[in-house]
């Protein structure tokens, strides 16, 4: 069986590094930025039992 992911919240060097280049690009920022919002234990729970 999978386990569950927990991601950092902060941004690692080079993911820091990632997003000043990506500016343009919202969608990706708001996805690593709230990933730990996304994929909350509620919603990983979901993805395992499917």
């Amino acid at each position: 069986m999978a386990s569950k992911w927990n991601p950092p919240i902060d941004l690692s060097p080079a993911e820091e590094l990632i997003m000043k280049r990506v500016k343009k690009r919202r969608l990706f920022a708001f996805f690593r930025n709230n990933r730990h919002r996304l994929f909350d234990k509620v919603t990983q729970e979901k993805l395992l039992a499917a």
